[in-house]
C-alpha cells in the first residue's frame, strides 16, 4: 500500500536561518572574497624567482632534521583493512640540498628506512651522508621540532 504525504516536507533552513546574527555579518563578507578553493597552496617566489614559501608555511635549510613520511606504507597498505604495526609512519631525515627553482621535490634528504621503532632513538641522532638519499615534495616533510 502507497500512502500520498499530503503535507509537504519542511524544509532545511538557509546558512543565514541557522547562524546567530553575530555571525552573519562574518558569513556575507567572506563569501565575497572567496574566489577559487584550491587542492593545495601556491609556492610563493621572490623577484629573481626563487621560491619563498613552496605553499607549506615552512622553508628548510640544509642541515635541517626532518621526519619524512613513509611512501612505501602508503603504497602497500592501500587495499589491505588492517595494518601492520612494525612499520614507521615516518622516517628520520635530514636535509642536505634544497632547489629554490622546483617548488615541487625542493628538498634532497638522506633517511633511514630500515630502523622499526625510531621513537626509541637519542634525539640527537639523525641521518648523514652515508644515508639513503631522495628529493621529496615539501609536503612530505614536518619539523623535527617546533623551532
Amino acid at each position: 500500500m502507497c500512502l500520498i504525504r499530503s503535507t509537504p516536507l519542511p524544509r532545511r533552513p538557509e546558512v543565514e536561518e541557522r547562524l546567530a546574527n553575530v555571525y552573519l555579518s562574518e558569513v556575507s563578507s567572506n563569501r565575497a572574497k572567496i574566489s577559487c578553493i584550491l587542492g593545495r597552496y601556491p609556492a610563493k617566489f621572490n623577484d629573481s624567482g626563487h621560491v619563498v614559501d613552496p605553499g607549506t608555511g615552512y622553508l628548510y635549510e640544509v642541515g635541517d632534521c626532518v621526519y619524512l613520511r613513509n611512501f612505501e606504507q602508503d603504497e602497500a597498505y592501500i587495499d589491505r583493512p588492517k595494518r601492520r604495526h612494525n612499520e614507521s609512519n615516518y622516517y628520520r631525515a635530514s636535509i642536505i640540498e634544497v632547489d629554490y627553482q622546483n617548488p615541487d621535490f625542493m628538498y634532497k634528504v638522506c633517511y633511514w628506512n630500515d630502523i622499526i621503532d625510531i621513537d626509541h632513538l637519542p634525539p640527537d641522532q639523525w641521518p648523514g651522508e652515508g644515508s639513503l638519499s631522495a628529493w621529496v615534495s615539501p609536503y612530505d616533510v614536518a619539523p623535527s621540532t617546533a623551532d
